[in-house]
């Protein structure tokens, strides 16, 4: 993170660029308040309209003077800003909006400087997340069977021993409460994040359609060499380290053990006392099952319209009549 490097991210950034905006603390609270809140994904475009003039009486009340430019203007202004997206999706008749990657990374920003405002900063759950996935990474990256053995067996010895020691003393440690709202804030963190990732993964599928639509319409190439572009491009987001993450995630949020499991925990969780005051945190595990599976959904459709691209190239009889 050198000079240069920071004088072109606050140059260029659109995530920059908001948090410095003059209208900055409306635009986030009100893209929060639709998008993150909710737990939602993509809005049509009449639903945000009339969001957004809701939103902007409720603010002219305490602040005559802000936001007073009509509803359509601001949306535009915030497309061109980069700050939310406008597409069409074959099952809408009306463009959608959802937001961008740079609008995801302010939310998260604030979100977390907001828990740090509110003196809540989980350091010894963190401190324990960081052990542990160092640890799991030290385990994971050995090839020797011995080294896993080991582990396993250290692991077993632990759980034995806790075992033995409850059966004869009937004694259990339960957490501390302060320990249980620490460790409830740092997932809930985590799952804030997760779900701004998925807009990063999307456009670079997005990406990927684009340059193999502008490509074939503009006539650069041939179509074997537009085909070939983009077969590389989407095995290249298949290997490297975003996309080996999201497939293996969606294969795991797609089984249906996990998704058993999951919804299991999110039950337990939702009848500890001491959590009934995270009231936002609660609600956004209780959501946490369908959106991830609705963000992973959205994912690979944008994945299916690439697909239905590459489709439409190789059949030569539309390519002629597009000639024709």
């Amino acid at each position: 993170m050198n000079l240069a490097t920071l004088l072109v991210y606050f140059d260029s950034s659109p995530a920059a660029k908001l948090l410095r905006a003059g209208n900055a603390a409306f635009v986030v609270s009100f893209l929060h308040d639709q998008f993150k809140s909710k737990g939602t994904i993509s809005f049509p475009e009449s639903e945000l309209l009339a969001a957004l003039v809701t939103f902007q009486g409720d603010v002219q009340e305490s602040w005559p003077d802000r936001m007073t430019s009509p509803a359509s203007t601001y949306l535009a202004e915030w497309r061109e800003q980069r700050w939310i997206k406008r597409s069409w999706q074959d099952s809408s008749q009306e463009a959608m909006y959802q937001l961008t990657p740079a609008a995801e990374q302010a939310i998260e920003f604030l979100d977390r400087h907001h828990d740090t405002q509110l003196d809540f900063v989980g350091t010894e759950c963190r401190l324990r997340l960081v052990i542990d996935t160092l640890e799991s990474l030290v385990i994971g990256a050995s090839g020797d069977p011995g080294v896993h053995l080991d582990h396993l067996r250290h692991q077993r010895d632990e759980i034995d021993a806790e075992i033995a020691q409850i059966e004869a003393d009937g004694a259990v440690a339960a957490y501390h409460p302060a320990r249980l709202r620490e460790q409830f804030a740092t997932a809930v963190s985590l799952l804030k994040q997760l779900q701004g990732d998925f807009r990063a993964v999307e456009e670079r599928f997005r990406a990927i359609t684009q340059q193999v639509q502008q490509r074939q319409i503009q006539g650069l190439d041939s179509r074997g060499g537009i085909l070939g572009g983009a077969l590389d491009a989407e095995d290249e987001l298949r290997q490297d380290d975003q996309g080996v993450s999201f497939y293996e995630f969606f294969d795991f949020i797609q089984s249906p053990q996990q998704q058993e499991r999951l919804r299991s925990i999110i039950h337990q969780i939702a009848r500890i006392p001491e959590l009934r005051t995270q009231t936002e945190g609660l609600e956004t595990v209780r959501r946490m099952k369908s959106v991830l599976l609705a963000e992973a959904g959205k994912v690979t459709h944008t994945e299916r319209r690439l697909s239905s691209t590459l489709r439409r190239l190789l059949d030569v009889r539309a390519q002629r009549e597009r000639q024709r």
